[in-house]
């Protein structure tokens, strides 16, 4: 059985803030605040990998305004 990973973003054209969430911990994790950079999201995502079992999914959530939408295109451009 999997599990869920919930990663949370914060988009600011200044900054990027990043973090997790489990229903198995209950508990918000590795937060961190980033460039505006899709790529450093990227690696965000990529750095949770390897904390997780293989079969991990991972949901990203952001806020739905003008930088969320670019920030959207960028990463499923990215498959």
């Amino acid at each position: 059985m999997n599990s869920i990973v919930y990663v949370g973003m914060d988009v600011h054209k200044e900054s990027f803030t990043v973090c997790c969430y489990t229903f198995d911990t209950d508990e918000t994790k590795y937060q961190q605040k980033i460039a505006p950079d899709y790529k450093l999201v990227l690696k965000y995502i990529d750095g949770l990998r390897r904390k997780f079992p293989e079969d991990t999914e991972f949901i990203c959530g952001y806020e739905a305004r003008c930088l969320g939408y670019t920030l959207y295109r960028q990463l499923t451009g990215q498959h």
